[in-house]
């Protein structure tokens, strides 16, 4: 069985999944309160991006510790300096993540989206 995470969204998708000790989440740059798509540059957008991640893991009573593995999809090469940024000040204590970072030509989603997130956490 299976536990949905995050708030409840219009469409038929969870932001994150609880399954057993495992989340599975999948996000974008969104406001957790209001649901609004967070608009602006790439450090904006990456570093909310991340605290979300984070939020989700916390709320399954865990901490960015227990995260195993992102992926992050991006739409310009040219912002992976800023991401870094952003992931650098939410990710500050060992054990990291391993992580690949993919660059693709759009991502589905609002007007300005710049990066797309899936991770995996073991909690606990």
């Amino acid at each position: 069985m299976h536990k949905r995470i995050g708030p409840e969204l219009p469409a038929r998708i969870s932001p994150a999944t609880l399954a057993g000790r495992h989340l599975f989440a999948t996000n974008l740059s969104t406001d957790l309160v209001t649901g609004a798509f967070v608009d602006g540059p790439i450090s904006v957008q990456a570093l909310q991006t991340f605290r979300n991640l984070v939020a989700f893991v916390e709320e399954a009573g865990g901490t960015a510790r227990d995260i195993a593995q992102i992926t992050i999809y991006l739409i310009d090469g040219a912002d992976l300096k800023d991401m870094n940024a952003a992931y650098n000040t939410v990710f500050t204590e060992a054990p990291f993540p391993t992580r690949a970072t993919v660059i693709v030509k759009e991502l589905v989603g609002p007007p300005g989206v710049r990066i797309e997130t899936t991770a995996h956490a073991v909690i606990g």
